[in-house]
């Protein structure tokens, strides 16, 4: 009995280490929330940026046709791929996931909507994350910036 404990434990070892090898990427970072004027001038900007703790959500990579914006500035009522993944943040804006290779849209929820800041021309905000690797991100949600 004590043999073929120890034959199934050897068998088992690898597919435990490749488990974990797989898991190793993904996406971390810092949520940061920007207020006021970041222009540059006399006396330099005045704006704020601080961490925040947000629920972050991962997408299959959405373009553009694929989301349902709500208003301007980056604001969307769905993404229409489908989810992948979700974190969220500590209140002093870290966070981090474990995503396979791929990319993704990544969005905050921000005052009961989903937010993202930026894009690539094809996507929103989309993350590359490579085998493994975690992809480093500061997230600005800068919507009450001026830039």
């Amino acid at each position: 009995m004590r043999h073929l404990l120890l034959i199934l434990c050897i068998t088992l070892l690898p597919v435990g280490v490749q488990a974990k090898r797989r898991a190793a990427s993904g996406v971390n970072g810092v949520i940061m929330l920007l207020q006021g004027d970041f222009m540059p001038g006399p006396g330099g900007p005045s704006g704020k940026s601080r961490p925040v703790a947000r629920k972050i959500f991962f997408y299959t990579a959405a373009k553009f046709d694929q989301v349902v914006a709500e208003g301007e500035g980056g604001f969307y009522r769905k993404i229409n791929t489908p989810l992948i993944g979700q974190t969220s943040s500590s209140e002093d804006g870290k966070f981090q996931i474990n995503l396979a290779p791929g990319t993704y849209t990544m969005v905050v929820e921000e005052k009961g909507k989903l937010y993202a800041n930026g894009s690539d021309g094809t996507y929103v905000k989309p993350v590359l994350v490579e085998a493994g690797k975690f992809t480093p991100i500061k997230f600005n949600i800068d919507y009450q910036a001026t830039w």
